[in-house]
């Protein structure tokens, strides 16, 4: 929810008062251009930068709506207003996924009104968010460390496999030199065979 700032006064400014109108119909780019003459005629007519952030958020150039929202609260003397601009700057934060810089624009309107309920609630939404989205990146560190953890214990697996202990490698040489020796004498068996010699008769 943004909060919307009108611009009557004791001398209303006609362009600020066409810009709320073409607000109000939803026509944003006739705002928008009637809030920017306006602050050309007059740059310290704040009123016409607040309306202006509105238009932009609306019209999804949400980059420019913080920034005219930033320079908005911290220009003006007037704590309504400064409040406001925060509020709209930490709404607009938060649905731009800028969490930490929307709690910070939160916790200053609530500062200059500490009784808003919806500053209040998109504070603890904001802050809600960001501890989720903290404690997911956390979870997917530590899958990805686990993950690295195992690929590592796969790969050092195999080269553990394949080494042998001294006394390993003893014991199999020496069963290959026994077995070496028994398929010798079978071989010696098998070439000279014995034959009787006949007898003379």
């Amino acid at each position: 929810m943004i909060v919307t700032y009108s611009a009557y006064s004791q001398k209303p400014n006609n362009i600020i008062l066409k810009g709320n109108e073409a607000y109000r119909k939803q026509q944003f780019a006739e705002a928008e251009k009637n809030y920017r003459e306006a602050l050309q005629k007059n740059p310290s007519e704040l009123r016409a930068g607040f309306n202006l952030g509105n238009t932009l958020y609306k019209e999804k150039k949400v980059d420019a709506a913080t920034d005219t929202y930033s320079a908005v609260a911290e220009k003006t003397k007037q704590p309504l207003l400064r409040a406001q601009a925060n509020y709209n700057l930490g709404t607009a934060l938060a649905n731009g996924k800028k969490l930490q810089e929307a709690i910070t624009a939160l916790k200053q309107s609530l500062r200059e009104t500490p009784y808003d309920n919806d500053a209040r609630e998109n504070l603890q939404k904001a802050m809600n968010e960001l501890k989720k989205q903290q404690q997911q990146q956390q979870k997917q560190s530590d899958n990805n460390d686990k993950k690295k953890n195992q690929d590592q214990q796969k790969q050092n697996q195999p080269q553990n496999q394949n080494k042998l202990s001294p006394q390993r490698a003893e014991q199999l040489l020496s069963q290959l030199q026994q077995q070496e020796k028994q398929i010798q004498k079978q071989l010696q068996k098998q070439k000279s065979p014995v034959y009787q010699q006949e007898k003379d008769w």
